[in-house]
């Protein structure tokens, strides 16, 4: 998939979702070779980016992955108030989801049947909700009257806290006690409310020290006429905790006991937030959904697209039944030539990579009137564009590659070759070539390869179900079109380049004679056969 580019499509599905259950939903995302199964995803697709369109982009807000906190919450433990308000929010967003998605008109309410189906795995508990949201505040901090207990705790907190307090300042205006003073100020120790005594006065006010100051001036001490009742309020943060722990546990059952509702629920949500991704997706490609076809192999992308390729040249691609562009007919292996930087490859990912797409439910850039079968399995041979010359160890891990597919591929599968038997002698490569695309062939494969190999080019001409294609080039301004020919090989143009950029015309008549006289004709015939398919093009436009 990585040679293919298909991670990268994958990342921009995934900056597409509205929250972290349809981005896990998007990473367990593994193409399908089934139409069938890719037919349900496609389908959902389709009617996600019908509901954006003419109606709205759903809400999302408040789902979070609660999937850790609901486990927890199954088998009795509890939840502090955090995870809880959590599972409360997502509570409610799943449940808003549902109403917006159900709040379409019956007009056009059957548009949506297969999103609908998952809308209605979605549990609507408000219990939860208003047990969660009268219990815990925004800040996820326990509300005093979560419980009548909790409130009669923090009151009487309160109130001691006051006393403490009360004293504690009069004592600060205490001209019996102010000199033995630091600092004019109550602080707090070990849960205890202190006073900062000067360590040279430490016996001077009765009292507990708790703690000393960083430099050793100062002792915090918690006056005696006031460890009662700072004893009294250590007991109420005792209750006040048991309260809040009640609490707590009453809402973790409740949660608990509502494990499958509110699974069921954020599986569904993340569904949909996956779906209305994949819509979003497709809007921003310009794509749309292919004709998955069950009774002929092979496929027709029409104005096909590479989807990561920025101001990328549509092109017709097609292979296996239905593909005859010449009188010889239908093909299964398709040779790609044409000059280096011509964009050979981008037609060989294109085909691998919208074939995945459509397995993983997605829409691909293409227009109307595209079709495919799924193949069973893809296999690629592409190597790294940007190496400027083919080593041994390359020629060796592609002949890997080659033993590998020869050994696994299946009827109806895709392969795809990047420059079939390059990196070793010309004509060894060629017939290596030859016969691995016929074993291929014979096997029920449908092959892409590209190769700049002229026997090649012969042996599609006389083959059958072979068929020769090429990337335009254009010989006035010395630069690729990108456009796709299929029925036509394409010529090297090396020597037409080489006059054109200067080099002088006795070094390329020499080379002329040394390539003989029928490889010319025969170059010379190609480039006829690109100029007049070219004019028609352009009259047909």
């Amino acid at each position: 998939t990585e040679r293919l580019e298909l991670p990268k499509v994958i990342a921009r599905l995934e900056a597409q979702c509205a929250c972290e259950l349809g981005r896990a939903r998007v990473r367990r995302l593994v193409p399908s070779n089934q139409n069938d199964v890719a037919r349900q995803g496609l389908a959902l697709t389709s009617e996600a980016k019908t509901f954006v369109q003419k109606i709205r982009f759903p809400p999302f807000g408040g789902l979070s992955d609660v999937s850790e906190s609901l486990k927890v919450a199954s088998i009795g433990s509890i939840l502090d108030a955090q995870p809880l308000l959590a599972v409360g929010r997502a509570a409610e967003g799943a449940r808003r989801l549902r109403e917006t998605l159900f709040s379409v008109s019956d007009e056009i309410s059957d548009q949506f049947d297969r999103l609908f189906d998952i809308v209605e795995l979605i549990v609507p508990r408000k219990d939860i909700e208003k047990a969660v949201n009268d219990a815990i505040d925004d800040n996820g901090e326990i509300k005093d009257d979560a419980s009548v207990d909790l409130l009669k705790a923090r009151r009487n907190i309160r109130s001691a806290q006051t006393q403490i307090q009360s004293r504690l300042r009069a004592m600060l205006s205490d001209t019996r006690v102010t000199p033995h003073l630091q600092d004019a100020f109550v602080t707090v120790r070990d849960g205890r409310y202190c006073l900062p005594v000067k360590a040279e006065s430490r016996g001077s006010v009765p009292g507990i020290v708790h703690d000393r100051s960083s430099s050793g001036n100062a002792f915090f001490i918690e006056p005696q006429a006031v460890v009662d009742l700072n004893n009294r309020l250590r007991e109420l943060a005792s209750e006040e905790r048991e309260a809040v722990l009640d609490v707590l546990k009453t809402l973790s059952g409740l949660v608990g006991g509502a494990y499958e509702d509110l699974k069921a629920s954020l599986d569904a949500a993340g569904d949909l937030d996956f779906c209305f991704a994949k819509a979003q997706l497709s809007l921003s490609m310009n794509a749309l959904e292919p004709d998955l076809r069950d009774e002929v192999q092979g496929c027709y992308l029409k104005e096909a697209r590479h989807p990561s390729v920025e101001d990328c040249v549509a092109n017709d691609i097609k292979i296996g039944d239905e593909s005859a562009a010449t009188e010889r007919g239908d093909f299964d292996v398709m040779l790609l030539t044409g000059p280096n930087t011509g964009g050979k490859t981008i037609v060989l990912k294109t085909l691998g990579l919208l074939a995945m797409m459509t397995g993983c439910g997605l829409h691909i850039p293409v227009e109307k009137g595209s079709w495919l079968h799924l193949p069973g399995q893809i296999h690629v041979d592409i190597g790294d564009e940007q190496s400027i010359e083919q080593s041994l160890s390359t020629f060796s891990g592609h002949l890997k590659n080659i033993v590998g597919i020869l050994k696994s591929v299946q009827p109806n599968d895709l392969v795809l070759f990047d420059e079939i038997g390059a990196g070793t002698d010309p004509d060894e490569g060629a017939a290596l070539a030859k016969a691995v695309l016929r074993v291929l062939s014979r096997r029920g494969a449908k092959v892409l390869a590209t190769t700049h190999y002229g026997e090649l080019k012969q042996f599609a001409l006389s083959a059958g179900r072979f068929e020769n294609a090429s990337v335009e080039f254009d010989p006035v301004s010395l630069r690729p079109t990108y456009r796709l020919r299929i029925g036509v090989p394409g010529a090297s143009n090396a020597l037409d380049i080489a006059a054109r950029l200067g080099m002088p015309p006795e070094l390329v008549q020499r080379a002329r004679r040394y390539l003989g006289r029928e490889k010319v004709e025969a170059e010379a015939a190609t480039q006829q056969l690109e100029a007049t398919q070219r004019q028609l093009t352009e009259q047909t436009d």
